[in-house]
């Protein structure tokens, strides 16, 4: 049995890192800082989500902005996204606002026209991978969505 054990554990070893995984944790912590200065200039968060996203893909959430009320989005990608890119869309689906430049972090202000529910799709435009010798590390990336209502002047 303790033959067996010394065997198959250099192969556990081994087969995990053929499918090395890029951890989730410098994205929450690039978050919880942007949060914290968000929240310092007193504006309110209303909306924190991590997700993954695949490359030549979209993930999109939506989420209800009240009339009249100022807003800034930011979407932010992990070190495979190199450029992330944001679009807000109304109820009807109409393109309001985008931030297409070419960082990895993407952000959009508007004034909402209207109380309705709004999508934010985040849509990574280039990647490559962060991982030496694995090929498949920039097939899909982490990143932040951040929705803030900022305060009145």
């Amino acid at each position: 049995m303790r033959k067996l054990c010394l065997i198959a554990l250099p192969c556990l070893f081994f087969s995990t890192l053929s499918n090395a995984q890029v951890s989730v944790k410098e994205i929450l912590r690039k978050a919880i800082l942007l949060v914290a200065a968000i929240e310092e200039q007193g504006h309110q968060i209303l909306l924190v989500q991590l997700d993954n996203v695949k490359a030549g893909g979209s993930s999109s959430q939506t989420y209800p902005l009240s009339s009249g009320s100022t807003y800034m989005i930011v979407a932010m990608g992990d070190e495979r996204i190199k450029d992330i890119d944001l679009c807000v869309y109304d109820a009807a689906g109409v393109k309001i606002k985008c931030d297409a430049d070419e960082k990895n972090v993407a952000i959009v202000s508007l004034v909402s026209s209207e109380s309705d529910r709004y999508k934010f799709t985040v849509k990574p435009f280039a990647m490559e991978s962060v991982q030496e010798g694995f090929k498949d590390s920039f097939k899909d990336g982490f990143f932040a969505l951040i929705v803030a209502r900022m305060k009145e002047k």
